[in-house]
């Protein structure tokens, strides 16, 4: 949503448009470029044109600038190789070593690998809380980003207040705020 409302310069973000994003930012991470675009989002050159110039106009670190471009700015993309080149890897966070298959899969494996040491660092922190409390809930499955708690009802608005702040990381929120949204239900 946050790319759509930038993309489209809008705080009203509609389902196309933030799938539009959506599709443009994996496409951006994963190294595609016009083509990909054109042809994932099903659009005329002129407007996929526009909504990646609007995408790099926001976030003009990201992209494969020029050379020129690079010595000035020293965008994201430029560093990830330069640190691939100097070291043979990259490094999340936490500090768990990368090493990228190709040059256009770099960021997304540097995106990929925080993101799951994120959910790592989230499970071990609402498990611990869990068991080192008197909950008699407990954590039973993980789907991509998500935490499935088996809890008892009496103990669910408890962990609906509980639960969100244990799954964040500080110095990530410092950047990016991380949303945690909560579903229950009754089975």
């Amino acid at each position: 949503v946050e790319t759509a409302k930038v993309i489209f310069n809008t705080q009203d973000v509609t389902e196309e448009q933030r799938q539009i994003a959506k599709v443009t930012f994996l496409s951006q991470t994963y190294g595609g470029g016009m083509g990909t675009l054109i042809q994932q989002l099903n659009k005329p050159p002129e407007e996929c044109w526009s909504i990646l110039k609007s995408f790099h106009n926001a976030w003009p670190g990201l992209g494969w600038e020029t050379r020129r471009q690079k010595a000035e700015v020293g965008t994201l993309l430029w560093s990830l190789s330069r640190v691939i080149e100097q070291r043979g890897h990259i490094k999340t966070l936490w500090g768990r070593q990368l090493t990228p298959e190709s040059p256009h899969k770099r960021l997304n494996v540097l995106i990929q690998g925080c993101a799951a040491d994120l959910m790592r660092y989230a499970l071990i922190n609402v498990h611990r809380s869990l068991s080192e409390s008197l909950w008699k809930s407990h954590i039973v499955s993980t789907v991509h980003d998500e935490i499935i708690v088996d809890a008892m009802m009496v103990e669910v608005e408890a962990l609906m207040a509980i639960v969100p702040p244990l799954m964040k990381y500080p110095e990530i929120e410092t950047m990016v705020p991380l949303e945690v949204d909560l579903e229950w239900s009754r089975t």
